[in-house]
């Protein structure tokens, strides 16, 4: 347990913090080993009534990733149910440098986000020609 406090002090392990009066679930992943990674998002409403107009704004450091699908949106979000949302995500720094993608969920009756998610990217794999 102390680890994983340790972790998700330093940003290693994914976080997501409720807001507001909304009941939402993220959890936030990432696959593969880069250059082109898959992040991998699952959004619950536990809440009694559904939410609409849920938009998913990710936060990314435009010198290090560059993001196929910015701004994904979830019409509805009815209770109980999981939804998935992957997110194409390239590491175009030729170092192979890594960085923290933030993960913003809103909906259209509040300018305050929803819920927050924080995921720490790995270092990528580089092409090497020779």
């Amino acid at each position: 347990a102390e680890t994983y406090v340790d972790m998700l002090v330093v940003g290693y392990a994914p976080m997501s913090y409720a807001q507001g009066t909304a009941k939402l679930r993220l959890i936030a992943n990432y696959e593969g080993i880069g250059p082109v990674f898959k992040l991998k998002l699952e959004l619950q409403n536990l809440g009694k009534q559904p939410l609409m107009d849920t938009h998913i704004v990710l936060n990314i450091n435009e010198n290090i990733y560059k993001l196929r699908n910015r701004h994904p949106k979830v019409p509805a979000l009815i209770p109980n149910l999981v939804y998935k949302i992957d997110v194409e995500i390239e590491c175009i720094d030729p170092t192979g440098a890594s960085d923290t993608v933030k993960i913003f969920v809103f909906n259209k009756e509040s300018t305050l986000p929803l819920i927050t998610a924080n995921v720490q990217m790995p270092m990528c794999e580089q092409d090497f020609d020779l």
